[in-house]
C-alpha cells in the first residue's frame, strides 16, 4: 500500500485529520473562530521522485528502493505529500487555515543518532546552503508562531512557512506547487483511508 515512511508521515496524519474534520468544521462556524491545521514538512521534500508522488510505487507494495539515496527519496516523497495535502485541505475547506511548515534543521537526537553517512550528508548539504542548525528550543518556533502567535489573517491558507513565520512559496518546486497533483493525492489518500 505504501512505504512505512509514507504511511507514518502522510497517511497517519491524514487519518487523524479525517477523524477530527467534522469537529474542526463545526468549530469553524463559530463566531470569531480560528481553526488551524499545521502539517510539519521539511525542505527535504526536494528529494521526492521525479514524478512528484509515485502512485505506481505506492499502489504496488513497493519498498521504493533506489540504488542511491533510497531513504532520502522515501523521506522526500512523504514530505512532499505533507505540503500537497495541506494545500488541498485549504482548497477544499477554506474555512479552516491549513498550512505546511518547515521547522528548520534541528540538532536533536533524531539527527545525531543517524548513521555517520547520513550525518555527513546533512552536514555537507547544510554547509553548502549556508544553513545553521537550530537548537531543539528554536526548532519549535515556526510551529508555535504559525499556531498561536500569527493572527489568522496574517497566514496564507495553503501556504508553506519557513522559519520563522515566513510564507515562502518561492522555496517550493513545480511538484510541490502542482494543484492537480495535490488533488490526485487527496483522492488516492481518501481511497486508502476508506479501508479503515
Amino acid at each position: 500500500m505504501a512505504t512505512i515512511q509514507f504511511a507514518i508521515n502522510h497517511l497517519a496524519h491524514a487519518m487523524l485529520i479525517n477523524v477530527l474534520l467534522p469537529i474542526l468544521l463545526r468549530t469553524a462556524k463559530g463566531p470569531s473562530s480560528d481553526v488551524r491545521i499545521l502539517s510539519t514538512t521539511s525542505m527535504g521534500y526536494g528529494f521526492h521522485p521525479r514524478s512528484g508522488i509515485s502512485f505506481e510505487e505506492l499502489d504496488a507494495h513497493s519498498s521504493m528502493s533506489r540504488l542511491m539515496f533510497g531513504g532520502w527519496i522515501r523521506y522526500g516523497h512523504s514530505k512532499l505529500a505533507n505540503i500537497l495535502y495541506a494545500a488541498e485541505l485549504a482548497r477544499r475547506y477554506p474555512e479552516i487555515t491549513s498550512i505546511s511548515i518547515h521547522p528548520g534543521v534541528v540538532a536533536t537526537d533524531l539527527m545525531w543518532n543517524q548513521s555517520w553517512q547520513t550525518r555527513w550528508f546533512i552536514h555537507i548539504t547544510c554547509w553548502i546552503q549556508g544553513i545553521k542548525y537550530l537548537t531543539p528550543h528554536q526548532g519549535c518556533w515556526n510551529q508555535v508562531y504559525c499556531a498561536a502567535v500569527a493572527k489568522n489573517d496574517e497566514l496564507v491558507n495553503g501556504g508553506f512557512y519557513y522559519p520563522v513565520g515566513l510564507h515562502s512559496p518561492d522555496k517550493l518546486d513545480k511538484a510541490a506547487s502542482d494543484d492537480k497533483l495535490a488533488g490526485r493525492l487527496w483522492d488516492w489518500t481518501q481511497s486508502v483511508l476508506q479501508r479503515f
